[in-house]
């Protein structure tokens, strides 16, 4: 608790709410800081923090290691891995994905 406060400071972290689990056993939840500084809101355990697009980075970085591994190709439909799509989905890729393309039918 203690290094969370101090990180969140020295980082200069307006806010963020962590949960530590140890051997699958909930060992800490709790907000630090502040959710909207202009309106000086607590972040608590329960705040849904907004991160933007900064997972899709990390999401591909998983699919290119699975590509390296051969458990999947780019070229492959989603619905393979997503069997309740859409019908209008079905020549949706992964690298669509990846790439934010796809087929004009797929909206």
């Amino acid at each position: 608790d203690a290094f969370l406060k101090a990180e969140r400071v020295r980082q200069r972290i307006p806010g963020m709410a962590v949960a530590v689990v140890r051997n699958g056993r909930l060992v800490l939840a709790d907000g630090y800081g502040l959710a909207n500084v202009t309106r000086s809101v607590p972040v608590t355990r329960d705040t849904v923090i907004q991160i933007g697009s900064i997972t899709k980075s990390f999401t591909a970085s998983g699919i290119m290691k699975l590509v390296e591994q051969g458990k999947l190709t780019l070229d492959e439909p989603v619905s393979r891995y997503l069997p309740e799509t859409l019908p209008a989905w079905e020549d949706i890729t992964i690298a669509h994905l990846l790439t934010h393309r796809g087929e004009a039918n797929a909206h």
